[in-house]
This record gives C-alpha cells, sequence and structure tokens, in this order.
C-alpha cells in the first residue's frame, strides 16, 4: 500500500548537490512541505547521500492534492537532472539481521526468545495518529529556547 496515508513521494535521481532547500522549493507548488528526508550511504569516505529522498506533506486535508501535483513533477529537471517522482510504497518491515539491537524480545525465560521480532522506531521519530504522519521530534530544550 501506499505509505502514511497518500501523504508522500518518492523522489529518485537526485544529484548528490540536492539540499532541503532546493527539494522544497520545487515541491512547493504541489503543497505544504512538511519536510524532507534523504537517504543517506555510509561509505569509507562517511556518509553522503543515496541519491534519492521522500517529500512529506503536511496539509491532512489536501494530501491526495499535493501528491497528484508532485507525480506531474516526474521527469522535470532538479539541479541539472531528471528527477523520477513516484507513490511512496509501504515496504514490509523485515527482521534485523545484524546483532540483538534492534529487537525486542518476548522476554520468555530460556531459548532464543521466541515470540515476535519487532523493530523499533529511531527515538528521534514520532507517530502522529491523528494526522498518520512520522515526523522527527522537536530538539530537547527548543521549546525553552522560543521563550
Amino acid at each position: 500500500g501506499v505509505a502514511c496515508g497518500s501523504c508522500r513521494v518518492f523522489v529518485g535521481n537526485l544529484a548528490f548537490e540536492a539540499d532541503d532547500a532546493a527539494v522544497r522549493a520545487h515541491f512547493a507548488s504541489c503543497g505544504s512541505v512538511q519536510f524532507v528526508r534523504f537517504a543517506t550511504k555510509t561509505g569509507a569516505d562517511g556518509e553522503r547521500q543515496a541519491g534519492y529522498a521522500f517529500v512529506i506533506f503536511s496539509d491532512p486535508d489536501g494530501r491526495a492534492a499535493a501528491v497528484d501535483a508532485a507525480l506531474a513533477l516526474d521527469g522535470t529537471t532538479l539541479c541539472d537532472r531528471a528527477i523520477s517522482v513516484a507513490p511512496a510504497v509501504q515496504q514490509p518491515k523485515r527482521n534485523a539481521t545484524k546483532g540483538q539491537g534492534r529487537r525486542k524480545s518476548s522476554g520468555q525465560p530460556g531459548g532464543d526468545g521466541g515470540g515476535e521480532t519487532k523493530l523499533l522506531r529511531p527515538a528521534a521519530w514520532r507517530h502522529d495518529p491523528k494526522t498518520g504522519l512520522t515526523a522527527p521530534r522537536p530538539k530537547k530544550g527548543a521549546w525553552q529556547r522560543d521563550r
């Protein structure tokens, strides 16, 4: 199915120079962009962009129109590259394969823990069930600085 109640799109073939501001400006005509989530890869030279991102729209009432407008931008040029835009598809959950860091066992004594393996959401993200959006958590103390 489409992820997040059809509120986000996949943007592929992004130039590595493309930043948050450039992507937001490109999709601003589609609707209110809540945030842009860039995929990154870690290699010998450190962390770098993977060449794709997800654009998440924030207006719960105009999500379908925003996604339709964004899909119309498929093949347009951003940072001198033709981008591909497609609906974001929810990937099936996978079991963690390395170590126990992302697993949550059933807590059964003895054996391998048994039960269901559940992937944990990073603590830096939160899900709002009212809007169906997953967004970054505000930084600690941010509300105090605004006063």
